[in-house]
């Protein structure tokens, strides 16, 4: 009898241990290096128009995820055609395939251009499949914007935010000034136990006057089930994110990087640097030396030295 009881102690053990175990949920469709080479509008399967949409929404419930696009109420669902014409997958050379969402004025020689303008604010909403199990879903998203706007001041602005059950779970921000090179960015979505069964999902807003002259550069979306650890924004190195077969992408080491907490510059010409938050706000302004190490708390900063202009994380 003992024996007995002790089986069935063991089996119900490793019952919850492979429920919370950590698993790739990831659809195939938004695994981009999978996808052909060319044109992929039909990527955007619908749109809408305002903030998000539905928190019901029933034809994100299918078994192979969803993608949706919208964004300010004046010029979406009118425009999805627009952001629709801007999809692309092309080479990433050793990154393997990537997906790019191309303005109709940028430089960069891959991919196809919008067909016209993409104005305002807009989404991108990617649905888990909805044999949802219930735990901490992750979306992990690599990226990189290349602008060719020299005159840009402000930073774009991308919000990543998890909903689950219809409700927001959790956010993160991005911000991008010109080309800030390869980024990886997390966020988490729980989905309790009684949670309404809506597949949970990751909003992605791209806040910018226009993506006239920007191509934003994508890797495959990872999701995973019950992570472990916690959610990462971290600027991917050269080595580990190699770039030689990728026209207009530089493999020079940035001159301002993050170190044991502090911001170092590697400021070879001596010229004044200023540091701000994200906002725009002026937090501290230094007289340059060659290689300064500037203590921060934990955050994401534009740093300016001369007249450039990066962004770093601590």
């Amino acid at each position: 009898m003992k024996k007995n009881v002790l089986s069935i102690v063991v089996l119900l053990v490793s019952a919850l241990c492979s429920l919370s175990a950590q698993t790739d949920k990831t659809p195939d469709k938004f695994k981009f290096s999978k996808l052909p080479l060319g044109a992929c509008p039909n990527l955007i399967e619908e749109g809408y128009a305002g903030a998000n949409p539905a928190a019901n929404y029933a034809a994100a419930s299918t078994t192979t995820g969803y993608i949706m696009q919208g964004g300010a109420a004046a010029y979406y669902p009118a425009s999805t055609p627009v952001v629709k014409s801007a999809l692309s997958v092309v080479s990433g050379g050793n990154l393997g395939n990537i997906l790019m969402i191309k303005g109709k004025d940028s430089k960069e020689t891959r991919g196809v251009a919008a067909s016209d303008a993409i104005p305002g604010w807009w989404n991108l909403c990617f649905y888990v499949p909805n044999n949802i199990e219930y735990g901490t879903y992750r979306f992990t998203v690599k990226m990189r914007i290349i602008s060719e706007d020299a005159s840009l001041v402000d930073p774009i602005k991308i919000i990543l935010q998890g909903f689950a059950g219809g409700g927001l779970s959790a956010e993160t921000e991005a911000f991008y000034l010109n080309d800030q090179g390869w980024w990886q960015y997390e966020v988490d979505t729980n989905a309790p136990l009684g949670a309404a069964n809506i597949p949970a999902r990751l909003k992605m807003s791209f806040v910018a006057g226009t993506m006239d002259k920007i191509a934003i550069l994508m890797q495959d979306i990872k999701i995973t089930l019950n992570p472990t650890g916690t959610p990462q924004i971290v600027q991917l190195p050269d080595n580990d994110s190699p770039n030689s077969n990728i026209s207009g992408l530089s493999l020079e080491k940035s001159p301002v990087y993050a170190q044991g907490g502090n911001i170092i510059v590697e400021n070879e010409a001596g010229s004044p640097v200023e540091i701000f938050s994200v906002s725009g706000a002026l937090l501290k302004s230094l007289k340059g030396t060659d290689k300064m190490e500037i203590p921060m708390s934990k955050g994401l900063y534009l740093v300016r030295m001369g007249n450039e202009t990066f962004k770093v994380a601590l």
